[in-house]
């Protein structure tokens, strides 16, 4: 039987992850065999980080190992795959630590924001700080819903994403 290569880069350096899957050392492709044995076929997908067996793009969870193959933004909450570094959507960055692989920017709530001429959408501009900002129970901010103006603090990256939202719904913003 010929050697088998990588039919991406065509290394011979591989890695096999079980009976019909490899792993190219140079290029990183994950690999299936051909039915026939005789030659490796790139594999469409997305690979499991735990077991390496590809999944179909989109799913939540790995069909071989359960593994979980998302991570949520905590800014805009869009579902994205574990290897993304930064959010297709807003542009929040996932920075990884020991204790969570996966979890976005942490940066403390230090800047003060004055949120005015609420007055249209009113409902709509707590519902979007309300999800920029993770607040777990509504009422903290709702108790204050007839007010003309809102004060919240708010990290550089949940700043940006609310100058956003607050634009499209007609809000003004400042930052001090």
């Amino acid at each position: 039987m010929e050697s088998l290569k990588c039919p991406s880069c065509g290394s011979p350096l591989l890695i096999k992850i079980d009976a019909n899957e490899y792993k190219c050392q140079s290029c990183n492709s994950t690999l299936k065999l051909s039915d026939d044995r005789t030659l490796l076929i790139i594999q469409q997908g997305y690979p499991c980080p735990a077991c390496g067996s590809s999944n179909e793009n989109g799913v939540r969870y790995c069909g071989n190992c359960g593994q979980k193959l998302i991570k949520v933004c905590r800014i805009c909450q869009s579902e994205v795959r574990l290897d993304i570094k930064f959010c297709p959507k807003c542009g929040q960055e996932f920075i990884t630590s020991k204790t969570n692989k996966y979890e976005t920017n942490t940066e403390p709530r230090s800047l003060k924001v004055l949120i005015t001429h609420i007055n249209a959408n009113r409902f709509e501009i707590y519902d979007a700080i309300i999800r920029i900002l993770k607040y777990e129970k509504r009422s903290e901010l709702y108790k204050d819903v007839h007010l003309d103006e809102i004060n919240i603090f708010a990290n550089s990256s949940e700043v940006n994403v609310l100058k956003i939202e607050m634009e499209r719904l007609g809000a003004d913003i400042k930052v001090f």
